[in-house]
């Protein structure tokens, strides 16, 4: 892209804007994406199966 943009000589503008504006679209579109959980770890999962093992 950098290259067609170069040999056409659209200019430092267009360059900019034809790169910015997929980047934030990209970002926003990560910042949708619902965040994975994460899994308990083992000495969670035991603490959670015995109720009295911690207080």
């Amino acid at each position: 892209m950098a290259g067609l943009i170069l040999s056409r000589e659209l200019g430092v503008r267009f360059g900019f804007f034809a790169f910015a504006v997929p980047g934030v679209l990209g970002a926003v579109l990560a910042l949708l994406v619902p965040g994975m959980r994460r899994a308990p770890a083992p000495q969670e999962r035991a603490l959670r199966k015995s109720p009295g093992a911690a207080a």
